[in-house]
């Protein structure tokens, strides 16, 4: 998938979740509106411009001999085998992946809903929960971090645009 194509998908995502935060809500059974949903769930989702980002320049480690590419592009931390170090270092040098570590403790239920939706779609994606960030969301290329203090996918897919994701040798 293109980085293109991310980028429509998560505006189309984006428009859902608009129409369906800004139509009033459902009814409950005495036909009031039900009450509109926390601001922290919906503005940090996909395209918030209050997510403030930062890149800076990463440092590649060495990747070692033993590695395996992960079954999965989204892991919510109850996996008995989570990609290891030396799994997400291959994928960055190896693959040119896009590897994002969030903190599932800070991102509301929304943003963590629209992030393992985003990394299923996209190509050499991997999301996992990482401890110490120092954000909610930091986003690695091979040579380049991206840390935020919300999820804003636009972001993300610009962050890894420049990557050449899938233009890799077979190994």
């Amino acid at each position: 998938m293109t980085a293109r194509t991310r980028t429509r998908t998560a505006l189309a995502v984006a428009a859902c979740l608009l129409v369906a935060g800004c139509s009033g809500g459902t009814r409950d059974s005495g036909g009031s509106p039900a009450a509109p949903a926390a601001a922290d769930d919906t503005a940090a989702v996909v395209g918030a411009p209050s997510v403030a980002c930062t890149e800076t320049p990463r440092t590649p480690a060495a990747s070692g001999d033993t590695w395996r590419h992960p079954d999965q592009s989204f892991y919510d931390g109850s996996e008995a085998e989570p990609p290891t170090a030396a799994d997400l270092e291959h994928l960055l040098r190896a693959d040119a992946a896009l590897v994002v570590h969030y903190d599932a403790a800070v991102l509301p239920a929304a943003s963590l809903d629209a992030l393992r939706s985003w990394a299923q779609l996209g190509e050499a994606v991997v999301a996992l929960p990482g401890a110490g960030l120092g954000a909610p969301v930091v986003a690695d290329v091979l040579e380049h971090r991206l840390s935020c203090d919300g999820l804003d996918t636009l972001q993300l897919d610009a962050f890894g645009a420049e990557r050449d994701a899938g233009a890799v040798d077979a190994h």
